[in-house]
């Protein structure tokens, strides 16, 4: 089951949405999604990836509020 992440209504910088993705894994015991996490995120960063593909990524880890 996912965690969930209240990014609906936060400033939507992607740096603040993956920071707030990272504390929500963090403080749902998530250790292991957040290492995948990094990685996916590490890729799209490495290939260009756009912001939609960053919001991809935090929608396949968290359950977004």
């Amino acid at each position: 089951m996912k965690p969930k992440c209240k990014l609906i209504g936060e400033n939507d910088n992607v740096f603040n949405l993956l920071a707030l993705t990272r504390k929500a894994l963090r403080e749902h015991g998530k250790q292991y999604l957040l290492d995948c996490f990094e990685k996916d995120i590490s890729k799209i960063q490495r290939n260009g990836g756009t912001y939609d593909d960053v919001l991809r990524i935090i929608m396949q880890y968290v359950e977004v509020e």
